[in-house]
């Protein structure tokens, strides 16, 4: 469409939106709905896995660790979308394509058409204030800390340091009030003549 076209969510206040690759979710009246490409069943109404929904559809809650919660934030990502639910715990629960990690429930692979509990782990007694969905990987704020899991790859983008998909979350490493914080890093020294210096230094980020 070359205009904007009215959603149709009729006497259902939309408090935050998020789209990508295709699909779009809503926050409204305290639940989420999705509509658009549902590859993977990143809809979240426990449909087909591949045609897509043509108007806002609620994602399904019963039986799920939406249900009877509140949605405190949400993120569409290319493949799958993230919600914080609960007032207070700020746990996490994702659905959609699983096929690197992007669950964050210990498993990979496959479609997950109904939102899954993200393992709670590193983010255990922690209070998830946002969350950020991309490509392949996703990342939550909580307490002051970043966590992350998904697909890693050559780029390092899950911020622990390591190469490999990670299928539960991690703390990013070198930021203040992550755990682990300040992180060491062992380099070689080498002096003038291309020596290598045989005692090691360590600095430490700060």
């Amino acid at each position: 469409s070359k205009v904007p076209v009215a959603v149709n969510l009729p006497g259902k206040p939309v408090t935050e939106i998020g789209a990508a690759h295709g699909t779009t979710c809503a926050i409204a009246s305290k639940e989420i709905y999705c509509w658009g490409e549902n590859g993977y069943g990143r809809t979240g109404n426990n449909g087909s896995t591949t045609v897509p929904v043509l108007s806002p559809t609620a994602v399904k809650t019963e039986g799920t660790p939406l249900a009877g919660q509140t949605i405190k934030g949400l993120s569409v990502g290319y493949f799958h979308i993230c919600a914080i639910v609960g007032e207070s715990s700020g746990s996490v629960s994702c659905w959609g394509s699983g096929a690197l990690g992007q669950m964050g429930n210990g498993t990979v692979g496959g479609a997950n058409p109904v939102p899954r509990p993200v393992v709670a782990g590193a983010l255990s007694g922690r209070n998830v204030t946002s969350i950020s969905a991309g490509w392949d990987s996703t990342c939550a704020v909580t307490d002051g800390a970043v966590f992350c899991w998904g697909h890693n790859g050559s780029y390092l983008k899950l911020g622990n340091g390591v190469t490999g998909n990670v299928s539960s979350p991690v703390a990013a490493a070198g930021l203040s009030g992550n755990p682990g914080y300040p992180v060491s890093r062992t380099v070689t020294i080498k002096d003038a003549a291309g020596k290598t210096v045989k005692n090691a230094v360590t600095l430490w980020l700060d």
